[in-house]
C-alpha cells in the first residue's frame, strides 16, 4: 500500500522534482559563477571613463544605466547603484574586465569633472593620479 503511495505521488510530482532538480543545479553553477567573475573583476578590472545616461525606478532599488569606450568600441551597461537622477550626463569611473568588458561596475564614489583627463586604449591599471588628487580621502 505504501508502495503504491509513493509511486502516485512520485507519478503527479514528476514535472515538479525535474523542475526543482533543474534550480538547484542552476543556483550551485550560477551563485559561485557570479563570485568568481566577481573576484575577477577586482583583480584584473581596468578604469575607464563612463557617462551615466539614465536612472530607472525598480521594483527592487534603483538601475544606473551608462555607456563607456573601450578598444575602440562603445558599451552600455546597467549596474544596481544609487546615483541621483541630476547625475545624468556625468562621467564616472567605470571598472571593466578586459577579457569581458560586458562586465563593469559603474563607480558612483569616483565622478569625472575634469574634462582634460584622457583615458588610455586599454583603461588604467590602477586609478588615475589626476582623480587621487581630487579625492584623496576616498578608499578603494
Amino acid at each position: 500500500m505504501k508502495n503504491e503511495i509513493a509511486k502516485l505521488f512520485f507519478k503527479k510530482n514528476l514535472y515538479a522534482i525535474v523542475v526543482l532538480i533543474v534550480l538547484i543545479f542552476t543556483f550551485l553553477y550560477y551563485i559561485p559563477k557570479q563570485n568568481r567573475l566577481i573576484d575577477t573583476l577586482d583583480k584584473d578590472g581596468v578604469y575607464v571613463i563612463g557617462t551615466l545616461i539614465k536612472v530607472k525606478g525598480m521594483k527592487g532599488g534603483q538601475k544606473v544605466v551608462f555607456k563607456f569606450e573601450f578598444h575602440n568600441k562603445i558599451w552600455e551597461d546597467g549596474n544596481y547603484k544609487v546615483i541621483g537622477m541630476q547625475h545624468i550626463g556625468s562621467k564616472f569611473l567605470v571598472k571593466v574586465l578586459p577579457s569581458s568588458p560586458n562586465i563593469n561596475e559603474i563607480l558612483p564614489q569616483y565622478p569625472i569633472k575634469n574634462k582634460i583627463i584622457h583615458q588610455p586604449y586599454d583603461g588604467w591599471k590602477v586609478i588615475p593620479n589626476e582623480i587621487i588628487k581630487i579625492y584623496p580621502s576616498i578608499n578603494e
